[in-house]
């Protein structure tokens, strides 16, 4: 189990120096456009330590702001106007027997490539330096260092990107997580590719279950074709039906539900969580989603705009005391800063029951 109790984003894009505390299972970010919600997630993402299952993170925050992979995506994750900008530094504190913290600074080179027949072409490092922090006792702590870089190079096709280990300690901590945005849906690959890692972890029956709560007709699913395309089987069609047959909010919820199952004791960030889902839908969804994440104990961050998602966490929620699982945080920039409140479940409640209160 990693449950993160708090976060230091030192530098990350336009956020500096923000501290979000008392973190709980489900924490919910709000607030205006361009507040750096979104920002949070990704900083989150980027401090988790690079393992095989997660080696695609950075390039999942990349593709779901400008989908795509390119050097002016790479150089845009880094502060502009701080004094160190090559620089995204990271303090994630974890909640476990020995008080953890896992501090990630990521540094970044650009130099230019010349092959053999003199054309030149751009080569970006990133290099990722993970610091483990072990505190057994007040004046004994433990450190150990992590050391994994990625490289972006142009071709004629573009770019290609590929991770190196350079120094690796084994007992580093392992945080399965997902991060998912409302803009990368359409990403189908990344979809059959979560699939068939939660096939082989025997996880078909959850996901059928899952998907029921906009369907009940769904008995079944299957991956079919040379072209991979995911049929439903259901009890009202006499034939298998397309995912996108049944609409977009299906195959969103296909894809947030694939997600959550894969987060077990770890960590699941969903960016506008209400995008594509019909409000008719949502209190359904957002129930389900929030008792997935229970039964498989996955701490939950999310932003939204939506009122009705943050009254359904409030006051639908299927598994007793899961207003003690609640923290909303309201992001605002001032002309200095990022200043974050916090509000916990309960507290929220009285304020909307009492004054109607809107935390947007």
């Amino acid at each position: 189990m990693h449950d993160l109790t708090e976060i230091l984003i030192k530098q990350y894009r336009g956020l500096i120096n923000l501290e979000l505390k008392n973190l709980n299972k489900i924490n919910i970010f709000v607030g205006p456009n361009n507040c750096g919600k979104t920002s949070i997630l990704e900083a989150i993402s980027l401090g988790i330590p690079y393992s095989r299952s997660n080696n695609k993170n950075l390039l999942d925050v990349l593709i779901s702001r400008y989908h795509g992979v390119n050097l002016e995506a790479f150089q845009s994750i880094f502060p502009l106007e701080t004094p160190k900008k090559n620089e995204i530094n990271v303090l994630l504190t974890l909640n476990e027997t020995v008080e953890k913290s896992i501090e990630t600074k990521i540094t970044s080179k650009e130099n230019m490539n010349i092959d053999n027949l003199g054309r030149s072409s751009n080569l970006f490092n990133l290099n990722f330096m993970y610091t483990t922090y072990i505190k057994k006792t007040e004046n004994d702590i433990i450190s150990k260092n992590d050391l994994v870089s990625l490289e972006l190079k142009e071709n004629e096709n573009g770019y290609s990107v590929s991770w190196k280990k350079q120094n690796t300690n084994k007992n580093k901590i392992i945080i399965p997580y997902s991060y998912l945005s409302f803009s990368r849906f359409d990403i189908a690959e990344r979809l059959l590719d979560n699939i068939d890692v939660l096939l082989e972890k025997n996880q078909r029956k959850d996901l059928i279950e899952a998907l029921q709560i906009f369907d009940n007709s769904i008995k079944n699913f299957e991956v079919i074709g040379k072209n991979r395309i995911i049929k439903l089987f259901s009890t009202k069609f006499d034939k298998p039906l397309s995912l996108y047959d049944y609409g977009n909010g299906m195959y969103k919820a296909f894809f947030i539900i694939t997600a959550t199952l894969l987060s077990k004791n770890g960590i699941l960030l969903i960016d506008e969580i209400e995008a594509g889902i019909h409000t008719k839908a949502l209190t359904r969804f957002m129930t389900k989603l929030l008792s997935v994440c229970k039964i498989n104990n996955v701490q939950l961050f999310m932003t939204t705009h939506s009122l009705e998602a943050i009254d359904t966490i409030l006051y639908d929620c299927q598994y007793d005391n899961c207003i003690d699982d609640i923290a909303i945080y309201h992001i605002k920039n001032t002309e200095k800063k990022t200043d974050v409140k916090r509000y916990n479940g309960e507290k929220m409640k009285r304020l909307r029951d009492n004054i109607g209160f809107d935390v947007r």
